[in-house]
């Protein structure tokens, strides 16, 4: 099988870590691009022109190496690999410029570390504020660097008014600022089959959570989710949801580990336990336009005394 880490990542802080990816663009003058960006998006707003310009994305060049920075302390939680049928020939890697989900990590990372933040900022210091005042409030080096490049791409009003929308889950924040991540509201996917390994285990154990799925119209920005329901009522539900960013139709296999030793509100006690694993466009269970869910599937597992 080949592994596919491009577009990969977890989205709860139970498994968190960042996908690292690395750039040979070189810094390009920021203020005059700052500048030509924000005038292509005024007149797109009056005009009601969609804004698609792949170039304006050179902007953003810079926050390959910062979120390598960020990222490249952690520990990959989830693999995925892509099933190809025998003798098959993998296509070579497309550039930077070709790929509409390249920053897609980069900036659902950040929101999903920082949006919280960016809420209290504003509520302490206002509306009338720039992206580099703004941003500056953020406690990480890194996270300001990133807060400054996404802000100054969308533009400071638009930057804040999704910021506080109810409920702005890291996805769709990205998908509203120029597609960072790419939407596909056709997007088609299956899960074929889900099963635990091992079926039948002890507290202590390791254990893992396959999931086989065929995308037949690619994802252009989603999830993959795990939960699993514990028996009893004092245990709670727990799992984790990883991106997928621009997913092209093929037969995908993702597999998932935990380990059942107790810690706060897990107890692992035994009985059946309950899995499920769910494909979505967007973030699964999200009240926010081009989030859907493309598919389900359950399975369980039994930890015996």
């Amino acid at each position: 099988p080949i592994e596919t880490g491009l577009g990969l990542q977890p989205l709860r802080k139970l498994s968190l870590f960042f996908f690292l990816f690395n750039s040979q663009k070189k810094k390009r003058m920021k203020q005059a691009l700052f500048i030509v960006s924000a005038l292509f998006l005024v007149v797109s707003l009056i005009n009601g022109i969609p804004i698609a310009n792949p170039g304006k994305k050179s902007m953003l060049a810079p926050l390959a190496p910062l979120a390598k920075a960020m990222g490249e302390q952690e520990i990959p939680a989830i693999k995925i690999t892509k099933q190809l049928p025998e003798g098959a020939v993998v296509a070579d890697a497309i550039s930077v410029e070709a790929n509409p989900g390249y920053y897609c990590p980069t900036c659902v990372n950040f929101m999903n570390s920082a949006v919280d933040q960016l809420l209290n900022i504003l509520i302490n210091t206002g509306l009338g504020t720039t992206c580099g005042v703004l941003c500056g409030y953020l406690p990480n080096v890194i996270e300001a660097r990133i807060c400054d490049f996404i802000c100054e791409f969308a533009g400071i009003e638009a930057f804040i008014k999704l910021i506080n929308i109810t409920d702005p889950d890291p996805i769709w924040f990205c998908m509203e600022i120029d597609q960072l991540c790419p939407i596909n509201d056709n997007a088609a996917a299956n899960i074929t089959s889900v099963s635990v390994i091992p079926a039948v285990g002890k507290q202590g154990d390791t254990f893992k959570i396959d999931t086989v799925y065929r995308v037949s119209n690619t994802i252009g920005s989603g999830e993959i989710e795990f939960i699993v329901v514990p028996p009893d009522q004092n245990s709670f539900p727990f799992g984790s949801a990883f991106l997928l960013v621009w997913q092209q139709p093929a037969v995908y296999a993702a597999t998932w580990a935990f380990e059942a030793q107790p810690y706060e509100h897990e107890y692992f006690v035994p009985g059946t336990y309950f899995v499920q694993s769910a494909l979505c466009e967007g973030t699964c269970n999200s009240i926010h336009s081009h989030s859907f869910t493309l598919s389900v599937r359950n399975s369980k597992f039994v930890i015996r005394a």
